[in-house]
């Protein structure tokens, strides 16, 4: 696939997916909001991309400070292994978490040209 023609089918599905998705992202945000009680709802975590280019990847918030602080100083180099995990995140959180809810705002990072839908 062309390059133009990649970023024009990223843009067009980008921007219908934000339209669709806008009310799911502000139920959630307002609940997150409400649950955690702090600013910012939104997580910006460090990733690389295909041409070894850095950028912040944007999530939604299900965790306190607090302890995503506790989580970063784990010194566990297997980032997606955390084993002091003895906080407890509420039943909401858990469930944005389960269903994959918490990552919708990639979208934005697709928008923005940082990421893409289909492949490299």
């Amino acid at each position: 696939m062309k390059p133009r023609a990649k970023r024009f089918f990223d843009l067009v599905l980008a921007i219908l997916a934000i339209l669709i998705s806008l009310p799911i992202q502000i139920f959630i945000a307002i609940a997150l909001w409400i649950e955690l009680g702090e600013n910012p709802l939104f997580v910006q975590e460090r990733a690389v991309s295909y041409g070894n280019k850095h950028f912040y990847l944007i999530k939604f918030r299900t965790i306190r400070k607090e302890h995503s602080s506790l989580i970063a100083s784990n010194g566990n180099p297997d980032k997606f292994l955390i084993r002091n995990f003895n906080f407890k995140i509420s039943p909401f959180a858990a469930w944005i978490r389960k269903t994959g809810f918490d990552e919708i705002l990639q979208i934005y990072n697709v928008l923005l040209g940082q990421m893409s839908f289909v492949g490299p």
